[in-house]
Order: C-alpha cells, then sequence, then structure tokens
C-alpha cells in the first residue's frame, strides 16, 4: 500500500485523511468529527496485514487504548486493545517486529526506561513481554 496523510484538529476532534498517489492527493475527507479532546491518535501501522494504515487511539485521561481497522477512509472496525494503561507508560513505536506482516506495538516507561512490545493479530494482543529493563533516560527509541 502506499503511505497516507490523517490529521487530528485538537480544537473541534474532526478526524481527515487524504489518501495520496506519491504527491498526488487520489481523494480525501473526514473520517469522524468531534472525538473528545482527551483521545489522541498516537500511531498509524497495519495491525491485521492487509495492507492499509489502521488507527491506533490512547485517551490521556485513562490510558485506555483503542484501534480503528481501516479501508481507505472507512472505518471497517474498532475496539479497545486495553484498558487503563499507567501514564508512566507511552507508545513509542509501531512496526512489524515479527515478521507477520503485522504491526506490533512498543511502550516505554518513562520512570525507569523499560521497554516492552505487543505482538498483533488485528485487534487482539497475542502476547506481550518486556524487551529490555531499565534503559537509561538520555536514550530514546526513535
Amino acid at each position: 500500500g502506499k503511505s497516507d496523510i490523517v490529521w487530528q484538529n485538537t480544537n473541534t476532534g474532526h478526524v481527515a485523511a487524504l489518501l495520496m498517489n506519491g504527491l498526488t492527493i487520489a481523494t480525501g475527507n473526514y473520517l469522524v468529527k468531534g472525538i473528545p479532546n482527551d483521545w489522541q491518535m498516537v500511531a498509524i501501522g497495519d495491525l491485521n496485514g492487509d495492507g492499509k494504515g489502521d488507527i491506533v487511539w490512547q485517551n490521556t485521561t485513562t490510558g485506555d487504548v483503542v484501534a480503528w481497522l481501516m479501508d481507505g477512509l472507512t472505518i471497517k472496525t474498532g475496539n479497545y486493545l486495553v484498558k487503563g494503561i499507567p501514564g508512566d507508560w507511552q507508545m513509542i513505536a509501531i512496526g512489524d517486529l515479527n515478521g507477520d506482516g503485522k504491526s506490533d506495538i512498543v511502550w516505554q516507561n518513562i520512570n525507569n526506561g523499560d521497554v516492552a512490545a505487543w505482538l498483533m493479530a488485528g485487534l487482539t494482543i497475542k502476547t506481550g513481554n518486556y524487551i529490555i529493563k531499565g534503559i537509561p533516560g538520555d536514550w530514546q527509541i526513535k
């Protein structure tokens, strides 16, 4: 698939996307309007291996994490991945860690430097574990 552009308006909560063909906009539209401000789009990756970018959200108040499986400008389905992630854990990367064609999610604890990952299959966390513990605070994953 091709990479697209997704925006979240921090005042209105509207979310819009442009489907791209190189430097040309193929089409674009709102995905949804009025998302509450405590829901932040934190990552886009192909969680279900269909070649299309899916959107991962985290609630900055509750720590809840939700994902939308996308088909272009259409939200196919969405659900909670987990509720109540502590505030010291931040989603820092998304990518296919195990080579199964599905994006996985990497977290880092901002207080102790621990790094953990979830291996994903769509809206299901197949497994999760620590990758490394105690990374010093001056080291950041990019």
